[in-house]
């Protein structure tokens, strides 16, 4: 983050991404109206915008200067940029409310625009799993029951001692991560985890595979550290689970429990 934090590498990649743009839209004879922008460093991109008739939209999707692996002074920058993006933006769609009313008075407008879920999560039966995506069903069942599952990559963002504690408390049972775990994953969890009996770790999962295995779960888990970068969203992963049926266990992040309150009892 140090070095890709600076005002050089922000114009640099931006040329960058520009030109490549310039060149896919040339090459598609496309006649473009709208710009969407997805990351704060994009207010770069925004200046070399020639069109000023055009949309401009920014996707919200994170709390990204709330990160945690940022020091105050990247997180500085980072909200900085957005700011500058957001001012020269017509409309901001962010995934949670916490997002947008941060950004309420900076863009000239903002929607709540909550993530969503692709039809095939919601189909019944499912359509087969290609063959990559079989591999990791079918170790699915394998794990003994109780099944609890998290969908997803495993990151920054989850609280590592409540799914330590979950391994150990799942006897006789299973606790399954299905997805990859990054490096910003503690690497003593992780390895301590790895070492247990009652895990399963699937590596990382295509997306086809997901409603599969969602159908393997007994219980699905939202394991989310409580922090600014984390207490601002609203996770994918639950409109995800929602589709599969299956009961949810969560942390109460703010945005759960909001899309909660819509929701039978007992469904979380």
């Amino acid at each position: 983050p140090g070095e890709r934090m600076g005002e050089n590498w922000r114009q640099v990649t931006g040329r960058q991404l520009w030109g490549r743009a310039l060149e896919a839209v040339a090459e598609l004879r496309l006649g473009v109206g709208a710009y969407w922008f997805g990351a704060p460093w994009h207010s770069c991109l925004a200046d070399l915008i020639e069109r000023k008739d055009a949309l401009r939209i920014v996707h919200v999707y994170d709390e990204l200067s709330a990160s945690p692996i940022l020091s105050p002074v990247q997180s500085a920058t980072l909200w900085g940029w957005e700011c500058e993006l957001l001012r020269g933006a017509h409309l901001a769609l962010c995934s949670s409310l916490p997002q947008m009313s941060r950004r309420s008075g900076i863009a000239a407008r903002t929607v709540l625009l909550e993530n969503g879920v692709a039809d095939e999560q919601l189909a019944d039966p499912l359509p087969p799993a290609d063959a990559r995506a079989a591999d990791l069903i079918a170790k699915a069942p394998a794990a003994p029951h109780p099944r609890i599952m998290y969908g997803g990559v495993a990151d920054l963002r989850l609280a590592p001692a409540l799914f330590e504690l979950l391994a150990v408390s799942c006897t006789p049972g299973s606790l399954l991560f299905a997805g990859s775990m990054d490096d910003n994953f503690p690497a003593d969890a992780k390895r301590r985890l790895a070492k247990s009996p009652h895990v399963r770790m699937l590596g990382a999962v295509p997306y086809s595979a997901y409603p599969h295995l969602y159908r393997e779960a007994d219980v699905l888990e939202i394991g989310h550290l409580r922090n600014e970068f984390t207490e601002s969203m609203l996770p994918e992963k639950l409109t995800e689970y929602l589709a599969s049926g299956k009961p949810i266990v969560s942390v109460g992040l703010p945005e759960v429990k909001r899309v909660c309150r819509g929701l039978p009892p007992g469904a979380v």
